[in-house]
């Protein structure tokens, strides 16, 4: 549903992957054909579709079917060859990084990450309805709590709310890193929401005090942290 709101992604269009690997293997001709055919029937326009299979005799009768596809459906289409790890490499070849796909190590579904993007989701959608800041989002804080995340512009040690912020900084690093406008806001949003969630709030120093940071401003030091994260990558690597 969020694609199909999304005039950008109307206008641009889907990629969508279905896996054939492993446990998510199909197991016949008729389920292979049902997934080519629900494939096709999404409402929605589609800039590309991979398919990835491990299996030589379903890798053949996938050929076949792309040959006998319409031609403006058959230039969308994409077959990989191989293992779990072979088949995401060739994807990343496409721009589509693995930690984007709703898979664990052994390729089983794992949907933790796309429940968090929906999470994600309804929270943007409630933000937009609040006013930026409030007094009661201002109002002074004596005492942090231990899952809050301060921003002094210097060291906190070992805050545990910061620990937890550098966590998700790190998680989402290469995923943010390479997604668009788009993805990078819902990876803040998430981020943001995970925080609240896990009762800390983002603080900034007010004169001997402390005060919530307005939602505005709190987006830029999140997305300050990923710049921050991606320079020391960089260094790192040096």
């Amino acid at each position: 549903m969020k694609a199909l709101q999304s005039e950008e992604t109307q206008l641009r269009g889907t990629v969508s992957i279905w896996y054939g690997i492993g446990n998510l293997r199909i197991k016949s001709r008729t389920g292979l054909k049902e997934r080519f055919t629900a494939a096709r029937a999404l409402p929605q326009k589609k800039a590309a579709i991979h398919g990835c299979v491990d299996d030589e005799r379903q890798y053949a009768i996938c050929t076949v079917m792309v040959k006998v596809m319409q031609s403006n459906m058959r230039a969308r289409m994409r077959l990989h060859f191989g293992s779990l790890t072979e088949c995401q490499y060739q994807l990343s070849t496409y721009g589509i990084s693995p930690q984007s796909l709703p898979l664990d190590a052994f390729g089983n579904i794992n949907l933790d990450r796309h429940q968090r993007w929906v999470q994600s989701c309804v929270m943007e959608e409630t933000l937009v309805e609040l006013p930026i800041s409030s007094p009661q989002a201002l109002e002074p804080i004596t005492t942090p709590n231990e899952n809050d995340v301060l921003f002094t512009g210097g060291k906190v040690g070992k805050h545990i709310g910061n620990q937890r912020f550098k966590s998700y900084i790190l998680e989402f690093s290469q995923v943010y890193d390479s997604g668009t406008d788009e993805i990078k806001r819902h990876i803040v949003n998430e981020i943001s929401a995970k925080i609240h969630e896990g009762g800390g709030r983002f603080l900034r120093r007010h004169g001997a005090a402390w005060e919530e940071v307005p939602l505005d401003n709190l987006r830029g030091k999140i997305m300050q942290a990923f710049r921050k994260c991606r320079r020391v990558r960089k260094q790192s690597c040096v």
